[in-house]
């Protein structure tokens, strides 16, 4: 990636970041409990201080894991255009991106391939577990292939820009998390790229409604972690100017 100086500072940044992982995270909460022993140990006078910075914390994560507060934070997304396909649709190739939501991308994955019988699958992202995954569904490891060189969602498109152009013909699908859909859709737009963007639900998708979308529950705090991810990088994106 060339960067040029002024883009330097906010893409290491961006870079710490994305290690640091959204608010919601583990690492994210790691570092806030430990930012906040850090200051107690060193300055003992500044106990109420920290004492109430740790109950901040604690009461960010417990807003962060009500259902209500994720469907808030993820429905503030970008709508995606992507099309639930049907019995009849044709597809050549099926390429699944790693990245959050990793089950419920497997089990749309499965659900096309059943559906459609593509002559290839394809998972693209270093992590092998989707590969795996997608075997354990049901797809043959005939057809099923894995390129762990594509390990960000550029790069990732990057590829199914390289095999559409190579294949004008070729009818292509992807699946991703119906977080992740709005920025993918937003570089394939950038890119003038017109696969199929099939959308996946979360792994488990939070309470909706009712007195249930005020109980905190872990699967809640990780729609809300990842979607204001998504926010952030929509934004990093467009200030990069890799998407319109």
């Amino acid at each position: 990636m060339n960067l040029t100086a002024p883009h330097l500072p906010f893409a290491l940044l961006w870079s710490l970041l994305k290690w640091i992982d959204a608010p919601g995270s583990i690492p994210f909460l790691v570092i806030c409990l430990a930012a906040g022993l850090i200051v107690r140990l060193a300055a003992p006078r500044a106990r109420r201080a920290t004492t109430a910075w740790f109950v901040a914390v604690a009461a960010l994560y417990l807003a962060l894991a009500l259902p209500a507060v994720a469907a808030l934070i993820s429905g503030a997304l970008p709508r995606p255009h992507g099309r639930e396909l049907r019995a009849g649709d044709r597809i050549d190739v099926l390429v699944v991106f790693d990245g959050d939501n990793r089950r419920g991308r497997v089990r749309e994955a499965q659900r096309v391939y059943l559906m459609a019988q593509p002559n290839e699958v394809w998972s693209l992202g270093w992590e092998p577990w989707m590969h795996a995954a997608l075997a354990q569904a049901g797809v043959p490891r005939a057809r099923l292939y894995h390129d762990a060189a594509t390990t960000t969602t550029r790069e990732q498109i990057a590829w199914v820009a390289s095999r559409l152009r190579a294949s004008p013909v070729l009818q292509l699908a992807v699946v991703v998390s119906r977080l992740q859909a709005p920025r993918v859709e937003a570089l394939m737009r950038a890119e003038r790229l017109s696969p199929v963007l099939v959308v996946a639900p979360a792994d488990v998708e939070p309470a909706g409604g009712g007195l249930r979308a005020f109980v905190p529950t872990y699967f809640a705090l990780r729609i809300s972690r990842d979607a204001l991810y998504e926010h952030a990088a929509l934004r990093y994106y467009a200030w990069r100017r890799w998407t319109r």
